[in-house]
């Protein structure tokens, strides 16, 4: 059962643009699949692999996923202010096994990247991992993407294993925490 998030919304300015991350809501869940759809095709493009053989499931989620999970995880948004308000930037985190969160869908429009936009969502979500003592954070990444693999050693995480399973290799990156009980 999701808890109800009570979470004040960050507004910040990045290069003369005003944004806003907050927590995710219903009406919000088009506008996410469109942005999860542009960013993850990424994978598919610039994979060394064969194009046909590869899963990913970020590219298969409709409509109603997204709703999902909204309602019963924590998601997370980057929305610029403008005359149209877009959200630019989205995380989801769901927890798992042993008081630890897996990061997933976390993507930020091609256009607003390299502005330290997707390093404050994440530095959101990290602060609600740690309050609720959280133990660690993983995610599955592409290797391909050597900008990925720079930006996910530099919020701290490490990788510790490589599959090819999804027909591409995927890196498993964790991030522990450390708290006294």
């Amino acid at each position: 059962m999701k808890e109800n998030l009570k979470l004040a919304y960050f507004n910040m300015t990045f290069q003369n643009d005003d944004f806003k991350i907050r927590e995710a809501s219903n009406d919000d869940a088009v506008e996410i699949l469109d942005l999860i759809k542009i960013s993850f095709k990424s994978y598919v493009k610039n994979n060394k692999y064969n194009k046909n053989q590869i899963e990913n499931s970020a590219l298969k989620e409709d409509y109603y996923e997204v709703q999902n999970d909204i309602g019963k995880n924590i998601v997370f948004i980057i929305e610029k202010f403008d005359n149209k308000n877009k959200i630019v930037g989205t995380l989801r985190l769901e927890l798992k096994e042993k008081n630890g969160y897996l990061l997933k869908r976390f993507a930020i429009l091609p256009e607003y990247q390299n502005q330290g936009l997707g390093t404050a969502i994440f530095k959101i979500a990290e602060q609600y991992v740690k309050d609720r003592k959280g133990a660690f954070v993983y995610l599955y990444s592409s290797l391909e993407n050597h900008s990925l693999i720079k930006f996910y050693t530099k919020l701290g995480f490490e990788c510790k294993k490589i599959d090819v399973n999804k027909g591409y290799r995927r890196g498993h990156w964790f991030k522990k925490y450390y708290y006294r009980y």
